[in-house]
């Protein structure tokens, strides 16, 4: 076993929650003591788990897997489950420290394997995966603003990862503000592969395993780093960035073809069951495009009722960049479109539902789950035919999307409104009013586009079979050069 110590740790600083870990390498848990000194004479709160447990994946019922819970000597501790809270009483002096073990054995409900693969920690024998908001705790105390991590106890020369800092060792001590530990990866396992690649001087880490070298391997993943990334900076015009990763690990418990993904800030994480198909790779596109959309653009919601645009415009640019790059065909492109865009939301029984209607079914309904995924899919590629339309294809989405990002940036805002939105698409030579107006009816409110009523570039065609819109291209078309805003 590879040993930290710090006979420092009583000078913990004022604002950091100092979190050290052990693990055998064998078990399923994963031990943790967090160290802090306490700003309250009286008590210290602590939260676990996402504190929007119906955002990630319906986790509520996280607080199960802490064990082993306990407290410095002299202190005293008051469990209460149902908040997922602990209550330190303060009876000692600093530092305080408290106890828990997480239990990553792997235990899912049916239906929700993937949630609870990708939300829930998994620890096993040779290997570990967990996420930042099932490590840290939440502090009640907001002047916690960081966090910091190692490792007391690691299993020696064991591959290692963790994302914030893709090269560190488990002796190497991370600090993550408060604000960003969420967006923390952490994997360990005797099978993991880490293969270093470089985007524009940036390095991209892919992240895979030995224990499936048939479904997706790194020579499976080789053109997303050689093709589609270099694809979606130049389409952003973006190429700053400290470093990004993409770590793809298997499902353990599906007996489906099947895959789940979080956007994790600065990478992504994804599990997978079955082969490397179309599915699969726009997924990795979709989750790797939020750098942008989502991320750097994103509008302001309570729930989930801008997903038309976080979700639905994010997989259309992902789909962009995959046609732009070659990576896929027109026959793969138009079965995407058709097959899974716009057939199943124009037969979804809940196409028309509100956006603001989302979030109470997401995690209980696929049609409501997909809803504005395709949504905003289908409106994007309207969208960026009425601007090639209205600028004689002079101009695309790309152009739409630049000026809205330099609008947010004008205006020093964190987050984009529809005013924004209809400013850009003025800015392209359509009708701020009209387009102001589409966002309430077609995005917010669920009127279905009537392709029959709207005209395309000569290169696309719509028409209706048994009332559902199918779209057909030119014998001529070229898909690559349609996509590429350099032609």
């Amino acid at each position: 076993m590879a040993h930290s110590t710090d006979p420092g740790r009583s000078r913990i600083p004022a604002n950091q929650l100092d979190y050290r870990l052990a693990w055998d390498g064998r078990s399923t848990k994963l031990i943790v003591d967090l160290c802090y000194n306490a700003n309250s004479k009286d008590s210290t709160v602590f939260i676990y788990g996402d504190l929007n447990g119906d955002i990630m994946g319906g986790q509520n019922e996280i607080f199960q897997i802490l064990e082993n819970i306990y407290v410095g000597a002299g202190d005293s501790l008051i469990v209460r489950p149902k908040e997922r809270k602990l209550v330190i009483l303060h009876k000692s002096g600093d530092p305080k420290r408290l106890h828990y073990e997480i239990n990553g054995a792997l235990l899912v409900e049916k239906g929700k394997e993937r949630p609870d693969q990708l939300f829930r920690p998994v620890i096993s024998e040779g290997s570990l995966y967990i996420l930042g908001f099932d490590l840290f705790m939440n502090s009640a105390d907001t002047t916690y603003n960081l966090c910091s991590v190692s490792w007391d106890k690691a299993p020696a020369g064991m591959p290692y990862f963790i994302s914030t800092s893709p090269t560190a060792a488990p002796v190497d001590k991370q600090i993550v503000p408060a604000s960003e530990k969420g967006n923390v990866l952490m994997l360990m396992g005797a099978d993991l592969l880490i293969k270093k690649y470089e985007v524009y001087r940036i390095p991209y880490y892919a992240i895979t395993t030995k224990s499936n070298t048939i479904n997706i391997t790194q020579k499976t993943l080789a053109p997303f780093f050689t093709k589609f990334f270099p694809s979606t900076r130049d389409f952003w015009q973006d190429y700053k960035s400290p470093y990004y990763f993409l770590s793809v690990q298997p499902l353990l418990k599906t007996a489906i073809s099947t895959c789940t993904g979080y956007n994790i800030g600065i990478g992504f994480s994804m599990k997978y069951s079955g082969p490397f198909d179309f599915t699969k790779m726009e997924v990795v596109a979709h989750e790797t495009s939020h750098s942008w959309i989502g991320e750097a653009l994103q509008f302001y919601q309570e729930g989930m009722e801008y997903n038309w645009f976080h979700e639905g415009f994010d997989d259309y640019i992902a789909v962009y960049n995959l046609a732009r790059t070659g990576m896929i065909d027109k026959a793969a492109y138009l079965k995407y479109v058709n097959e899974e865009r716009l057939k199943p939301h124009y037969m979804s029984p809940v196409r028309t539902a509100p956006a603001d209607s989302v979030q109470q079914y997401f995690w209980t309904s696929y049609e409501y789950e997909n809803l504005l995924y395709r949504r905003g899919f289908i409106y994007a590629f309207y969208l960026d035919n009425q601007v090639r339309l209205a600028t004689d294809g002079r101009e695309n989405i790309r152009d739409f999307l630049l000026d809205l990002y330099k609008i947010k940036l004008r205006d020093k805002k964190k987050f984009i409104s529809v005013d924004d939105f209809a400013e850009a698409a003025a800015n392209c030579h359509l009708s701020k009013k009209q387009v102001a107006d589409e966002v309430d009816s077609y995005l917010r409110k669920g009127k279905l586009l009537d392709f029959q009523q709207i005209k395309l570039i000569k290169e696309f065609h719509m028409h209706y079979e048994n009332g559902l819109p199918v779209l057909t291209m030119s014998a001529g078309a070229d898909l690559q050069k349609i996509y590429d805003w350099q032609n």
